[in-house]
């Protein structure tokens, strides 16, 4: 987010997505445990874009970044997984982009754009 100021959130967005941090632990849990097939990664709680940007505004901009709630745009894109062969656990969206912002931090020399 490189905001400023204020952003609209879009309270009726819905969405289950996962971090590409957690993507990649995920895809290399599978190979190891072979896992085969369409599998739904998602945590099976859904989150509003407005909801996300406040976490994302919250662990990455110190809450620097007003987020106004905006009803304007209805759709959802949630999934649900209901595979039990797979052992890998999708953790909490807060949880993800703490661990997103984590390895951001460990690895700047790859993210120099935030640091600017």
């Amino acid at each position: 987010m490189k905001q400023e100021g204020q952003v609209n959130g879009y309270t009726e967005a819905i969405w289950t997505g996962v971090t590409t941090l957690t993507l990649a632990k995920a895809m290399e849990k599978a190979l190891e445990e072979n896992l085969t097939g369409l599998y739904n990664l998602v945590n099976n709680e859904s989150i509003s874009k407005f909801d996300l940007l406040k976490l994302f505004n919250k662990h990455m901009k110190d809450d620097k970044i007003a987020i106004l709630p905006d009803d304007s745009v209805r759709v959802d894109k949630s999934l649900i997984n209901n595979r039990k062969d797979f052992s890998f656990v999708v953790p909490s969206y807060e949880q993800m982009i703490i661990e997103m912002k984590e390895w951001i931090e460990k690895n700047k020399e790859i993210y120099p754009h935030y640091f600017e």
